[in-house]
C-alpha cells in the first residue's frame, strides 16, 4: 500500500510521531477497511476504507480534517495498520516454512525415489527458469569468467531492482524508506562483491559494480536524516580497501584511480561522497607512479576553480592547491618553485593561512603583524575572517610586550570584530587599572549597545545583577512567542541573580508556562510542559505556585487526556 503519497512530509512526520508515542488507541477491522480512535488533544475517531489493499476513503472527526485534508491522525492509523498487516505476514512466514520442513522431508522422499535423469532434467528446467539461480549455480560448480560476470551483473540489476521498490514515482527515497534501501543495496550487493576480491580480474569487475552503484545512490533523490549516505559510502570505501589491499603497485590500483578521479569531479567537489572518494585516493595511490595522473587530475580541477566567486570554490581551488604543492614535495620540486607556484593563489585566505602559520612556528613576530594587517584589509568584507586577525594581532602585540597597542586591539576585537566576547573581555579587565575599569567597561557596554548587541553575558560577568534583570525582563515583555526559548535563557542567568530576584523570576516562569499550556500537543509537548513546571520547585514557594497551576489546567483543560495523563506525575509530586 503506497499511502504515504496522500500526506505532506509534515503531517507524515507527525503521524509517525502521534504512532510511535502510542496515540492511537485500537484498530478494529471492518467491512472493506478500519475504525481507529486516535487521542490528542481530544479523542478523535479514524475511519480508513480500502478496496483490493488501495486506500479508497479516509475520514477523521479532527478540525483539521474538516475541509478534506488528510491529518496527523489518519497517517498514524495507516502506520499502526502496517504494523498489524507485517505481524499478520510475520506469523504466515513462520507457518510457510513450518509447512516448508514437512514438504522437505517429503521432497527428501520423492528425490530417493527419482532416478539421476530424472533429477537432472528438473534441475536443468528449473535453472533455465530463474535466471539468479542459474547465476548462482554456475558460480558454485563452474566458475569461470563468465560465470562471475553474469553472477555480478545480477548484482547490478538487484541495485536497480531496490531503488525501483523503496522510491516513489518520482525516484525520491523518503525517511521511512531511506534506512531499508540503504541496507538493502549493503547487504544484497555491496557484501556480496567481497566474494571477489581476491583475483585481480574478478576484482576488477567487482569494483566497476560497485561503482556503478555507488554512483546510483549519489544519484538517488533520498532523506539522509539517518545518515544513509555516510553508512553506505564506508561500506564501498571498505570494500575497495579489500580490492586494493596488497595490490597497491598493480594494473588494478592504476585502473582504480583512473575511474575514480572522474567520478569525484562528477559527483562535485566538496560534496561528502566526493571527499570520501579524495580522502581513500590520498592514503592509497601514494606512489611516485600514480602522482602524474593525480597532477593531472589536480591541474584539470585548478584550471576550471580558478575564476570560482562563491566560497565554495575558492575552498575546493585550495584544497586543490595544497594538494598540488604536496605532490610537488613528493617529486622534490625546489622550493622556491613550490613557494612561487603558492604565490600565484595568494588572494586566497587560505593560501595565507599557510603563511601565517609558518610565521608562527618560526616566531617571525613582526613579519607575522605585516602579514595579518594585510590580510585585514584584502578580508575586509569578511568579518570572520577579520575577528580571527585581530585576535592574532592582539596575541602578536602581547609577544611584543607593546601594551598600548594590545589593549586597543582586544577593545577593537570585543566591540568591532567579535561583538562582546566574554574571554577577551576578561583578558581587557586584566590590562587596565581597577580605578579605570568601570569607564572602560560603560564604553564598551555603550558602544556594544549602539550595535544592537546583547551584553547580558557581560553584565551577568560583572556582576551587575540590577541591570541584568532589568534587561532580562525587557527581553521576556518583547512581543508574543518564543516563550520555551525565553525560558531557558531565564535558565541561562538564573545563578547570577539568584536568590535577589527569586520572587520575580518565578513570577515571570509562571507567566510563560501558561502561555505554554494554551497550545495544544502531543505528548512530548506536554511532558516538556511537565519539566518546566519542575524548575518552579527550585525557588521558595514554587510548589505552591504549582498547585495552583496543576487545579487551573485540570478545570481549564479537562478535554485534553494527553496533558492530564502526563501531568498526574506532578500531582504526585506536589502533594505528597
Amino acid at each position: 500500500m503506497n499511502w504515504e503519497r496522500m500526506f505532506s512530509s509534515i503531517i507524515l512526520e507527525r503521524g509517525y510521531g502521534y504512532y510511535s508515542y502510542g496515540h492511537v488507541e485500537s484498530v478494529e477491522k471492518i467491512k472493506h477497511g478500519y475504525r481507529a480512535v486516535v487521542s490528542g488533544s481530544e479523542d478523535y475517531l479514524v475511519h480508513i476504507y480500502f478496496d483490493d489493499e488501495e486506500v479508497t476513503g479516509i475520514d477523521c472527526t479532527c478540525p483539521y480534517a474538516d475541509s478534506g485534508r488528510t491529518c496527523k491522525h489518519m497517517a498514524a492509523v495507516l502506520y499502526a495498520i502496517d504494523e498489524q498487516d507485517e505481524a499478520e505476514d510475520d506469523f504466515q512466514e513462520r507457518a510457510r516454512k513450518a509447512s516448508a520442513y514437512d514438504n522437505n522431508q517429503k521432497l527428501e522422499e520423492i528425490i530417493a525415489n527419482m532416478s539421476i535423469d530424472e533429477v537432472q532434467k528438473e534441475l536443468l528446467h528449473i535453472l533455465e527458469e530463474d535466471g539468479d539461480l542459474r547465476a548462482r549455480f554456475l558460480l558454485e560448480y563452474s566458475r569461470s569468467q563468465e560465470s562471475i560476470t553474469q553472477y555480478i551483473s545480477k548484482l547490478q540489476q538487484a541495485a536497480n531492482m531496490i531503488l525501483r521498490q523503496h522510491s516513489d514515482r518520482y525516484g525520491f527515497v523518503d525517511w521511512k524508506n531511506a534506512g531499508r534501501f540503504k541496507n538493502r543495496l549493503i547487504g544484497e550487493v555491496i557484501l556480496p562483491l567481497r566474494d571477489f576480491v581476491q583475483d585481480e580480474e574478478e576484482a576488477k569487475i567487482a569494483f566497476d559494480v560497485s561503482l556503478n552503484v555507488f554512483d546510483l545512490f549519489h544519484q538517488v533523490d533520498i532523506d539522509d536524516s539517518g545518515g544513509e549516505t555516510q553508512h553506505f559510502t564506508e561500506e564501498c570505501i571498505e570494500l575497495w580497501e579489500e580490492i586494493i589491499d596488497g595490490k597497491e603497485d598493480s594494473d588494478l590500483a592504476r585502473y582504480m584511480l583512473e575511474k575514480l578521479i572522474p567520478k569525484c569531479d562528477e559527483i562535485g567537489l566538496g560534496e561528502y561522497m566526493s571527499v570520501m572518494i579524495n580522502d581513500f585516493i590520498l592514503e592509497h595511490f601514494e606512489g611516485s607512479s600514480f602522482i602524474p595522473t593525480r597532477l593531472e587530475a589536480i591541474d584539470k580541477r585548478i584550471d576550471e576553480l580558478k575564476h570560482a566567486e562563491d566560497w565554495n570554490g575558492e575552498f575546493n581551488l585550495a584544497r586543490c592547491i595544497k594538494e598540488r604543492m604536496e605532490l610537488m614535495e613528493e617529486l622534490e620540486v625546489d622550493k622556491e618553485e613550490i613557494l612561487s607556484f603558492r604565490n600565484q593563489y595568494r588572494y586566497l585566505s587560505l593560501i595565507r593561512d599557510l603563511e601565517i602559520q609558518e610565521l608562527e612556528a618560526a616566531g617571525k613576530t613582526e613579519e607575522l603583524v605585516k602579514l595579518l594587517r594585510e590580510c585585514m584589509e584584502m578580508d575586509k568584507h569578511l568579518p570572520g575572517l577579520i575577528a580571527r586577525y585581530s585576535k592574532k594581532l592582539a596575541d602578536c602585540y602581547k609577544q611584543e610586550n607593546d601594551l598600548e597597542k594590545y589593549k586597543a586591539e582586544l577593545l577593537d576585537y570585543i566591540t568591532v570584530y567579535s561583538y562582546g566576547d566574554r574571554d577577551v573581555f576578561l583578558e581587557l579587565k586584566q590590562c587596565v587599572e581597577q580605578d579605570q575599569w568601570i569607564k572602560q567597561r560603560e564604553e564598551i557596554f555603550s558602544e556594544l549597545l549602539r550595535r544592537r548587541v546583547d551584553i547580558k553575558p557581560l553584565l551577568a560577568l560583572e556582576g551587575l545583577k540590577e541591570r541584568l534583570f532589568s534587561a532580562l525582563k525587557e527581553r521576556m515583555e518583547e512581543k508574543e512567542g518564543f516563550e520555551k526559548i525565553k525560558i531557558n535563557e531565564i535558565r541561562k542567568y538564573e545563578p547570577a541573580l539568584r536568590p535577589e530576584y527569586d520572587g520575580e523570576l518565578l513570577n515571570i516562569y509562571e507567566e510563560l508556562i501558561r502561555k505554554i499550556s494554551e497550545f495544544a500537543g502531543g505528548r512530548s509537548h506536554y511532558r516538556e510542559l511537565v519539566e518546566f513546571v519542575r524548575r518552579m520547585y527550585d525557588y521558595p514557594g514554587g510548589r505552591e505556585r504549582a498547585k495552583m497551576l496543576l487545579d487551573y489546567w485540570r478545570r481549564r483543560y479537562e478535554n485534553r487526556p494527553a496533558m492530564q495523563e502526563e501531568l498526574r506525575v506532578l500531582h504526585l509530586e506536589v502533594w505528597k
